[in-house]
């Protein structure tokens, strides 16, 4: 049966998202400190546009990596000067913070110094390199959970790597770890193959979280659209969106 078949024998059905979707875990939104936002006008334009589509809490998840080395003191810093505006302006949005962090080689000497920004009841962020996942994800997974942290994996429809076998993200299952999909990956704005692969995630019933990942205001839109699709809702019907259940 192809794909799309399968997504096409039901209606989209006439629930509110928002019951399941009213708190966004993923998002670039802090000015000037990774690839997201660089403005603090840009980054209370992203928070009025969540606001527009029924998000209540936003918890937003800056990178730590390579790349953007952030440490906990510069986002914390920069977290209150952007909630502390917010505030000023827009008091019903609930902000709040915690990070993304990429597992390379320096994510191993961050857990070691145990002050993981998280969110929840413990949960942690994390992303794996799109040519290779890490060399020894599975003590690293150990090493979390041993600490009292639920791990989630952000964007795995983006690990081409992984292919489309149930191996590799069962074995990732058993040991207790989520999976956050991201919005647009139900769009082809990243790629085809990235897309496919969102598909075959929610057919498989793999998803846990789903995450606007937003970066930018030009990717509202989008976003808007996804809310609207039959994709979206089949992981409502399909109980993939614990947004709400777990994080409230």
């Amino acid at each position: 049966m192809e794909i799309s078949d399968f997504f096409s024998k039901k209606k989209t059905p006439a629930v509110s998202y928002e019951s399941y979707y009213s708190i966004d875990i993923h998002s670039h939104i802090i000015p000037g400190i990774d690839d997201g936002a660089q403005t603090i006008e840009e980054s209370l334009e992203i928070i009025a546009f969540f606001q527009s589509i029924g998000i209540k809490k936003i918890i937003t998840t800056p990178h730590i990596s390579g790349s953007y080395p952030n440490t906990n003191d510069i986002i914390l810093s920069c977290y209150s000067q952007l909630k502390n505006k917010l505030i000023e302006i827009n008091p019903d949005i609930d902000l709040h913070v915690a990070a993304e962090y990429m597992v390379d080689e320096s994510f191993t000497n961050i857990i070691k110094q145990k002050k993981l920004l998280c969110f929840g009841k413990n949960f942690i962020l994390i992303e794996f390199p799109y040519f290779s996942t890490h060399p020894d994800i599975h003590n690293v997974i150990f090493s979390l959970q041993s600490d009292g942290f639920s791990i989630i994996i952000a964007h795995p429809e983006r690990y081409v790597f992984w292919g489309d076998t149930l191996n590799t993200f069962k074995k990732l299952k058993e040991r207790g770890v989520f999976f956050q999909m991201n919005l647009l990956s139900l769009t082809s704005i990243y790629s085809e193959e990235i897309q496919k692969n969102a598909h075959w995630l929610i057919k498989n019933q793999l998803i846990d979280f789903v995450g606007s990942d937003i970066h930018h205001i030009s990717a509202a839109p989008y976003i808007k659209n996804v809310l609207k699709e039959k994709l979206f809702f089949k992981m409502i019907e399909t109980n993939q969106i614990k947004n709400n259940a777990l994080l409230t």
